[in-house]
Formats: structure tokens, sequence, C-alpha cells
């Protein structure tokens, strides 16, 4: 369970990295930042995802990457990302498993937050991803990463169990009952009585200057230039849709593809198997079930533990070995042998689930958003060219600006380097627009991309210095930093104090102590004080834990008792099924480092995992 919850950690900290996919750059190189197995990743292919990683988290940090991202962690973060992606793609094209981009759409246009009263819409699609800070193509590419981790997993995972031994013995100490005595010591009580003389603001401010700045501000005129927003004004007529559509007809756009359900077996190929593999297909073609063949005969142990069932899917999801036979067979026919490298299958059709004609009403909204987007890109790229030229020719009026693009010229609030309002709430713009060429020689930025799809230009309005804030503005605000810090002191102090009376049996507890006997699941008393009282060593002793709100919860666990029987409620249910997904990606981590294990990884010398 520990090695999943690792793995599980090192994906949430990468998320970033998923909606980036991983690229096929074809940069030349002399070296390779790692093989594995027969896959080469080039040190430009490693580098081009770094450098996109960094980006993804300067979106998300608005600008700033936190420094806990190191140039070195994000390098190994990134390794391993890209390690584990290929490693899942090479696991299931080993195990016969592929995600067509049919099964893509199908898993975006059934996704109801992308769908209202009429179906899909594509607006609607457009606009959650906007939230999600990503593009449709880098959505689509993290679909297909997750088809194949689900597809990959649920071959695996489904066979997992949960023993009844194992049930009860979670179960047990997870519904524990605890006896608690404890007492909330509030803050308030110590701001009272504080003294804080003249001398000791003064001596606070004097050695605290520099907090006490107002910094260097300016105000800009600016026009923002919107990618979305421009595309959303953009007009598309019906008859360029119908000529759209009727390209797409041509094309198979707008086909559903047919499914097929698959009785599918596999066994070795090899000079022993060449008589089991004649009786198999003998016994199959005389009437004999695939699910009795898994049942007796030496098949592998996905056939075993699947019985001989392979599930339903379009062809195009299937490898091209099993895709070509299907196309020869009629529903119940047994397949030929069909081999493959080392392996030899047999399949036939359960049934077949039949395509159809999309109708233009059903994708008409579709192909207007996706022509207004086409044409608005267009436009934004265009704009974008000539907001350069004119630039870089020389030319500096912001008015002039504004007639090239059709935006109205906006007025910033006044920023500094630490804060701003709006679009400027963003360091990298206020890193961009304060600079000396903007700031000091009075000329127009070039273009500052906020995102992927925005830009803007600005240029200075109005300056006004840093100064130095004086002790009288500053007294109100130094007394409550002064205050605040004493009275934490003082109730630190005697909250340790008293705990250690309490430990050594000089004091008792006061008549304000509480009693709570309950378990984690318990309403009647703070989700806080529970998260506290199940998550701390019951052999301590009186314990103290500051609290959110700068209290401090003083208690003692008197006794644990772990319950005979538990009654089947939601939590129950709820935990039971934490309890096998969490065994069954357990199982999944297990294959994944079998997989890993036996495979040929080769890092260079300056790409090498720290353990």
């Amino acid at each position: 369970m520990s090695t999943w919850v690792i793995s599980l950690l090192v994906i949430l900290v990468a998320i970033p990295l998923i909606f980036m996919g991983l690229g096929d750059y074809q940069s030349p190189s002399k070296t390779y930042a790692m093989k594995i197995n027969d896959q080469l990743i080039t040190n430009s292919q490693l580098d081009q995802e770094i450098y996109q990683y960094k980006q993804a988290l300067q979106e998300n940090f608005g600008g700033q990457i936190p420094p806990i991202y190191t140039d070195t962690f994000i390098r190994q973060l990134t390794i391993n990302y890209m390690m584990r992606s290929i490693l899942m793609d090479q696991m299931s094209k080993k195990i016969g498993l592929v995600y067509h981009n049919d099964s893509i759409l199908e898993n975006i246009y059934n996704t109801s937050a992308f769908r209202d009263e009429k179906g899909f819409n594509n607006n609607l699609y457009k606009s959650q991803l906007f939230r999600l800070n990503t593009t449709p193509e880098a959505y689509e590419r993290y679909i297909y990463q997750k088809g194949i981790k689900d597809q990959l997993q649920n071959s695996i995972t489904e066979t997992s169990l949960f023993t009844k031994l194992e049930k009860k013995n979670l179960s047990k100490y997870r519904f524990q009952q605890r006896d608690i005595s404890y007492k909330i010591i509030e803050k308030s009580s110590f701001d009272k009585n504080i003294d804080i003389t003249e001398k000791e603001l003064i001596e606070y401010y004097e050695s605290n200057k520099n907090m006490f700045i107002e910094p260097l501000s300016a105000q800009f005129s600016y026009i923002d230039i919107s990618r979305d927003e421009i595309i959303s004004n953009i007009t598309i007529t019906d008859e360029q849709i119908m000529r759209f559509y009727k390209d797409g007809l041509v094309n198979g756009d707008y086909k559903i593809s047919n499914k097929y359900e698959i009785n599918h077996i596999y066994l070795d190929d090899n000079d022993e198997s060449k008589r089991l593999i004649e009786e198999i297909q003998s016994n199959l073609k005389s009437g004999k079930s695939f699910e009795s063949i898994s049942e007796n005969y030496p098949v592998s142990q996905e056939s075993k533990s699947n019985n001989g069932y392979m599930g339903t899917f379009i062809r195009e999801d299937l490898p091209s070995y099993i895709s070509q036979e299907l196309s020869k067979l009629k529903i119940g026919e047994i397949s030929e042998p069909i081999y493959s490298k080392n392996t030899v299958h047999f399949i036939a059709i359960k049934n077949i689930i039949k395509g159809k004609e999309i109708p233009l009403n059903e994708v008409q909204s579709q192909i207007r958003e996706t022509l207004k987007r086409e044409k608005g890109m267009r436009k934004y790229f265009d704009i974008l060219d000539e907001v350069n030229n004119s630039i870089y020719s020389g030319e500096n009026d912001i008015e002039y600006f504004s007639q090239l693009t059709g935006q109205s010229i906006k007025l910033s609030a006044y920023i500094t380097v630490d804060s701003g309002a709006g679009v400027f709430k963003f360091q990298h713009v206020r890193d961009e627009v304060l600079n000396k060429s903007v700031m000091n020689d009075g000329n127009i930025s070039e273009p500052i991309f906020v995102d992927d799809n925005r830009f803007l230009v600005a240029k200075t309005k109005n300056i006004t210095d840093k100064s130095q804030i004086s002790f009288e503005e500053s007294k109100p605000v130094i007394k409550k930093i002064l205050i605040q810090e004493l009275s934490q002191k003082k109730m630190a102090d005697y909250t340790e104090n008293y705990r250690n009376d309490l430990n050594a049996g000089i004091e008792d507890p006061d008549e304000s102590f509480k009693d709570f006997i309950g378990t984690f699941d318990s309403t009647n008393i703070n989700q806080e004080y529970l998260d506290v009282f199940f998550n701390s060593n019951p052999s301590l002793g009186y314990q103290f834990k500051r609290l959110n709100n700068n209290s401090i919860i003083l208690f003692i666990i008197k006794s644990i008792n772990l319950p005979s029987s538990i009654s089947s409620n939601d939590n129950y249910l709820d935990f039971m099924t934490f309890s096998r997904n969490t065994l069954s990606e357990s199982d999944f981590s297990e294959f994944y480092r079998n997989f890993m294990n036996n495979s040929e990884i080769e890092l260079d010398e300056d790409n090498r995992i720290e353990n």
C-alpha cells in the first residue's frame, strides 16, 4: 500500500505534465537522455518536456514557480513521468491494448460537464477547459493517457481479492472508539493586559524599517487582446457549416464505428504448443465455449482470468492483427489461429453493435464552434503579427495600436513589483511592464503573453517613486504585530507548563475540560478536533496541538475501544470501497513494478533519478 501511495503522490505532484503529453520532437541529438527497452528519448526531447512543465507551473502559480520546484526537482519529476508513461504504453501494447481517437471523442462527448440539455456543447467544453488552464489539444492527450492507464489497470485489478480477515482487521481499527478529555485555550484571553511601550514601538520600527516602505508604483495604458474573445465574435454562416459537414461525411468524420463484443484466448507459440493449438482450434470449431477452453487448457493467465472474454471494442482500438481478422468473421464464427510475435490468438465475435451516420443537427453547433475557432485563431495570430511589425518599425503610439487591433485602451490601477490587480496580478506580466525600457524610456512594450490565449501591449502613464512610511503611520500596524507575538508566546508558555504539571501529577484538570467518547465519524464535535484526536499517539499522556484559528487544544486519550461488530452504514461501505480500490491499486503497482524491473532502462549520468 505504501508503494502505491508514493507512486500516486508522484503523479499528483507532476500533474501539469499530464496535460503536456509526450511529444515526438524528432530533434537530432548525439546522445540520448534515456533508453527504455527499444525506445530512445533524446536530450532535446527531455529538455522540451522540462520547458513545457515549467511553463505549466508558471501558469498554475500566477507566473512565479514556487521555490520547492528546483531545477533538479523538476528534472527528476519529468524523467519519472516520461518513464512511467512510456512503460505503461509498452505494457498496454504487449497485452494488445490501444486507445483510438474515436474512443477519445466518445469520452469527451459523454462527459456530463461538457453537455447541456441538447447534448455535447462545444462552448461549454472550451469554457470548462479554460477554467482548468488547458487547451482541447492538451486535454485530448490527457484522455489518451488516462484511457491507456484505465484499460491496463482494469485488465489487471479486476481479479484482486479482499479476504474476510482483511476486512475485519482493517474495519476494526478504522471504526475504533476513543475516550478523550480536552480543553480549548483561546488566544483572545491572552491579548488582554499586554502593554506595548512607545520605546518598544520605536525600536521595532527602527529595526524593521524595510518593512514599512511604500514601493515604487506605476500606472499603465494598455490594450488587452484575447483569443477567446476574438473567436466568440466570429460569425459563421449555415452555408459554411453545410460545406464543412459534407466534407466530413466524405472523410468518415461523422460516422460512429461499429462495436464488436469479442471472445478471445491466447497462448504461447512454440514447438511444444503446435499440437495444443490444433486441439484448441478443433474444440472451438466443434462448439466448445471459450470459457471452457480457458478453464481446461494451459492458455495465458489473462485468458483464464477473463474466462475467454475480451470485451467490447471498436476495430480501431484493437491491434492490427486482431482488427484485420474481425473483418473476415461473421457472428459466432471461430477465427483461424492468429500469430503475433511469440503468441497465437483465437477470437470470435459474440455480437456487433452497428454504428450509424451522425445527422447534421447533432453536430451543427460543434461544427460552428470548430469553424469559429479556426477563423478566430487565424485572426488572433494576424493581429499579433501586425502588432509585432508595427513595434519593430518604431511605432510608439498606444492610440495607433488601439485602432490597429480594434480594442479600446484600458487604464490599470497602480501596480508594484509585488502586487497588481486584473491582468497585472501575474508576476511575469508585472516584470515585463516594470522593466527599464517601458518604465524609464517611455516605450510601448512588446507583446506580453498573459497565457497561450491572451496578450497585451502597455505604455507607462504615471510613476510614483518609493518612499519610507513614517513611524506615526506605521504605529498601529506595529502595535498589532507585537501584541500578536506576545500573546502567542504567553499562550504557548502557559499551555506547555500546564501540560507538564498535568503529566507530573502536580495539578488536576480544571472544570473547563470536556469529555468526548466517539469515533472518527462522530458529528457532535468539530471535525478539526477529531483529526487531532485520531491522529495522535495515545501513549503520550496530556498533549496539545495548535488549531487553525490560533487557539490550542489540550487533551488526553484516556482509552481506545475496538468494536466487536460494525453496522453496514454509508461510512462502512465507503471505507470498504476505498480499501478494495487500495488493494487493486497495489496489485497494479506490483504489476507495473515487475514490468519495470524486467525492462532495460538506461539513463545517462546527468539524468539518474535519486532514490
